[in-house]
Order: structure tokens, then sequence, then C-alpha cells
């Protein structure tokens, strides 16, 4: 019976320093920062589309399902979209993203906020500069802050989950736009 005590707080004690050492990385300055860059073979017009247009993102940004835009506002600063993903990574989990558009320079930049009530609030921005011959340079960069304990314990698990599809998405645009898809 005294060895199941020594194993079990040796269980915990492991469990502990895990939990610690999760908290600590995730304290760091970086966490929740995601980026890729992507070498689009279209200049920055025809790429522009693929960012603001609904139909256009949800053949693009994986998990995505709908996008509901503030009828009424116009594109641009202030403007308001909700983002509907189906978090596949999380037993099909449907999460909505409010989407506040801070930044907008077409077709070169663009910056948005975002809020998932009681799951994160973040900030995103997709930056296009021209390389010449009619190629682009696509970057996303985004940071997320999460809201409840245990996704902040576990961000960094998280972030990579998240940045592999980043970067997942940033292929898919790549190769529709150079595919020449409408």
């Amino acid at each position: 019976m005294a060895w199941l005590l020594r194993v079990g707080g040796l269980l915990a004690a492991v469990l502990l320093v895990a939990a610690a050492g999760l908290w600590a990385m995730g304290t760091r300055a970086d966490a929740g920062r995601l980026e890729t860059a992507v070498v689009i073979h279209a200049p920055p017009d025809r790429v522009w589309p693929w960012l603001i247009d609904p139909e256009k993102l949800k053949r693009w940004v994986d998990w995505l399902v709908d996008v509901n835009l503030d009828i009424g506002a116009p594109q641009g600063v202030g403007a308001i979209s909700v983002w509907q993903m189906r978090d596949e990574d999380n037993a099909g989990q449907l999460i909505q993203v409010q989407n506040t558009c801070v930044e907008y320079t077409p077709p070169r930049h663009l910056v948005v906020e975002l809020l998932a009530p009681g799951s994160f609030v973040g900030q995103r921005s997709y930056t296009l500069t021209p390389l010449g011959s009619g190629s682009s340079r696509l970057e996303i960069e985004a940071q997320y802050r999460y809201i409840p304990w245990f996704a902040r314990l576990i961000e960094p698990l998280v972030t990579p989950l998240a940045q592999k599809k980043l970067t997942g998405d940033g292929m898919r645009l790549k190769g529709l736009v150079e595919s020449g898809a409408s």
C-alpha cells in the first residue's frame, strides 16, 4: 500500500511540474503569436479580393463555414464581419469570431481586431507587398490572448497547431490564386 501512495505522490508531482512548465511557457512574450508568409504569383489587386470576399474566404480558410457581414456598413475601417468556424481539432465545436476592421488600405494592408466571446481576443493583419514581375508577398500575422484559464495554460500546445493551420491556409490561398480560380 505504501508503494501506491509513493506512485500517486510521484504522479501528482510530475503533473504539477508539467502544469508549471506550461504556465511559464504561456507567459512568454510571443505567446499566442502566429505568422506566415507566402509568395503568390499574382499582383496584389488579384490577391486582395481573396482577403475580403466571404465566398472566397471560405475556400481557403480551413474550418470557415460562413461569413456574415454587417449589413449597411461599408467595407473599410469600422466594418464588422462574423466568421463562423467549425473547430475540427475540438470535436467540431462551432466558434463565432467577430472581426472588426481597424486598418484598411486596399490592395495592400488589412488589420482586424478579433473577439470570440469566452474563447479569445486578438488581432490579425494581412500585408501584400508587390515583388515585381506580377508576384506578391502575403504576410499574415496574428496575436491571440486566450480567455479561459485552461486555454491560457495549454497555449504552448495550441499555438503550434494554430501555426500549422495558418501556414496551410496560406498555401491553399496561393494554390487558388495561382490556378486562376474565381
